[in-house]
């Protein structure tokens, strides 16, 4: 009776390359997690910045937009304040009406200074207690006969001119709005 059955020969070393086979997969995709991961860890203080610029510069529309309706109930003109175009320094806290809007300047001589968490309470001034940190903001604002065009810079790099973050940077935000004179 023949034997169909053929028995296969033991290939020697076989078990040894499998297993580097295996470990060379393994090291392959550990140091992809490892890449990931410092480049995660790079990635992570800038979005940070991005995150706090991008608030502080909603802030600034948001002061101009107070005062705005704040003139408003005043019965003011809707402009009152910021009939100049120009740039403006916006301030959170610096007095006991809350926001303001400064006095228009020219953008080398904004009080643009870095941003003092004043408190602990998470608002920013330019009170020169506490610990400065790295944004700066200054608004720019083109008035018209019934709309207020407002645009909030907020840079984190201080060798950067404010005036270029009109284009599209990496190190700071520009935020635009446009506010209308609705009484």
């Amino acid at each position: 009776m023949w034997n169909y059955m053929v028995q296969p020969k033991k290939e020697k070393g076989s078990m040894l390359i499998e297993a580097i086979v295996a470990i060379s997969i393994f090291m392959v995709a550990f140091g992809s997690v490892l890449a990931l991961n410092a480049q995660a860890l790079h990635i992570v203080p800038q979005i940070s910045k991005r995150l706090i610029a991008s608030e502080l510069a909603q802030e600034g529309v948001e002061i101009v937009r107070n005062h705005i309706t704040t003139n408003a109930i005043r019965s003011k003109a809707f402009n009152d304040g910021i009939n100049v175009d120009g740039y403006y320094p916006a301030f959170s806290d610096v007095s006991s009406e809350g926001p303001t809007v400064g006095v228009p300047c020219a953008l080398g001589s904004c009080q643009t200074a870095l941003f003092l968490p004043s408190g602990g309470q998470g608002n920013y001034t330019t009170n020169p207690l506490g610990k400065p940190t790295p944004f700066r903001r200054v608004v720019l604002i083109a008035t018209g006969t019934h709309e207020v065009k407002v645009n909030s810079i907020v840079a984190w790099d201080n060798s950067i001119d404010l005036s270029t973050c009109m284009t599209s940077r990496d190190d700071c935000i520009n935020i635009e709005d446009h506010l209308f004179d609705w009484q």
